[in-house]
């Protein structure tokens, strides 16, 4: 079912139930860690990843989606 949902609509839900993040979590991982290990290393790129999700875990509350992204940008 949240497989489903758009981003926006994950991050909006994860302020209830943190376990919706998850799914932001496994749609993202690869493509950040692949953009980070490029640019600085693999040992790096672990700690970056984990780094970019902690803190968009941590600041989900924060999250504006009057600025998502249309599939034509």
């Amino acid at each position: 079912m949240n497989d489903d949902l758009t981003d926006s609509e994950l991050m909006i839900r994860s302020r209830n139930d943190v376990s919706v993040f998850g799914v932001i979590f496994d749609r993202h991982f690869s493509a950040i860690y692949a953009f980070l290990e490029r640019r600085l290393g693999r040992d790096e790129a672990d700690e970056g990843a984990a780094e970019v999700f902690r803190i968009a875990l941590q600041q989900r509350a924060r999250f504006d989606a009057t600025f998502e992204r249309t599939p034509d940008c």
